[in-house]
């Protein structure tokens, strides 16, 4: 009996590429399960325009991906209660077009209950080249019910044991679109700081942990092989008719947003330590103002003492030397 795709996507103003993403995914999966995060930029309405989509609520005013991941799940598994296929892709990810045509796309069909998709995540960059590694990452699962253990921040998508057997089909491959905004993927690093910030006492250790992973010097281009992008990656969706232009990029996201409206409620000087001091938050505050945005900081944005921002930087530069 043949498994029912379900695609599983969480969604938070995703309006500049979620048509894209309906149309890729309607070509090869069942069911599109969209679990949106209260999006105001007509995400739902485009959802909506696609009879394979399916939105879900998600209420969380917090980012949380263990919560949104079960949401999806635990949706996926009552409404299709046979053999199911759990593939877990983020908005800006799809398959290339070859990948539907490969023969690896049956194999990970008809492979046996609880088997973990492990798949290529290729980076797109704006000037036609990609980032390549050599990691897979799990992306789906063939489902067997086994309870999914996440945590709250850069978790596994899907359940994964360490029984669970492990395919990774060469055939098949994901384009990740995130690093075609530079301005947006930024503000998503300064994002996941401000996140992990609030999490627990600040402490040297993680401030610099945060400054190496997500900060403005750490060399995201040398963390995978550069290559040129291959023109049959897209070429097949292309001819289907779908769009793949330059996405926007302005930096006005509610990723910066999010990071505003902490700065609001835990007040700015507990950031300074971060290393997002890069962004002009004080014209962003104005600009969300502009535009009605809830939850921005009342008073304007007070950036770090220079001499503070001189010692971290220092001592990032060490920390970096240490680690290499």
């Amino acid at each position: 009996m043949r498994p029912t795709i379900i695609v599983l996507t969480p969604v938070k103003n995703e309006a500049w590429i979620l048509d894209r993403f309906l149309a890729v995914c309607s070509q090869f999966a069942d069911l599109i399960l969209l679990a949106d995060q209260q999006s105001t930029d007509g995400s739902r309405e485009i959802a909506a325009r696609w009879p394979k989509a399916r939105v879900i609520g998600n209420a969380s005013p917090a980012f949380n991906e263990a919560e949104r991941q079960k949401l999806l799940i635990e949706a996926a598994r009552a409404t299709v209660p046979g053999p199911r296929v759990l593939l877990a892709l983020d908005a800006d990810e799809i398959p290339t077009a070859d990948s539907l045509a490969s023969a690896d796309w049956e194999t990970f069909l008809t492979a046996p209950p609880g088997t973990v998709l492990m798949l290529e995540k290729i980076d797109l960059l704006p000037d036609g080249t990609c980032l390549r590694y050599d990691e897979p990452f799990p992306y789906g699962t063939v489902d067997d019910g086994a309870e999914h253990q996440p945590r709250w921040i850069h978790s596994y998508r899907v359940p994964v044991r360490p029984e669970s057997p492990r395919l990774r089909p060469p055939g098949i491959k994901l384009l990740h679109s995130a690093y075609l905004r530079p301005k947006t993927q930024r503000l998503k690093m300064c994002m996941y700081a401000t996140i992990e910030n609030r999490q627990g006492p600040l402490r040297l250790k993680s401030i610099l942990s945060r400054r190496l992973n997500y900060g403005r010097k750490k060399d995201w281009l040398g963390l995978g092989r550069r290559e040129p992008a291959d023109p049959l990656w897209l070429r097949g969706w292309e001819e289907k008719g779908i769009a793949f232009g330059p996405p926007p990029d302005s930096g006005e996201t509610w990723q910066a947003w999010a990071c505003l409206q902490a700065m609001a409620e835990a007040g700015e000087k507990r950031f300074w330590c971060e290393d997002l001091w890069d962004i002009d938050w004080e014209r962003l505050r104005q600009r969300g103002q502009t535009l009605g945005v809830p939850g921005l900081p009342v008073h304007p944005v007070r950036r770090p003492p220079p001499l503070l921002g001189w010692l971290l930087d220092a001592a990032e530069s060490v920390a970096r030397r240490l680690k290499s």
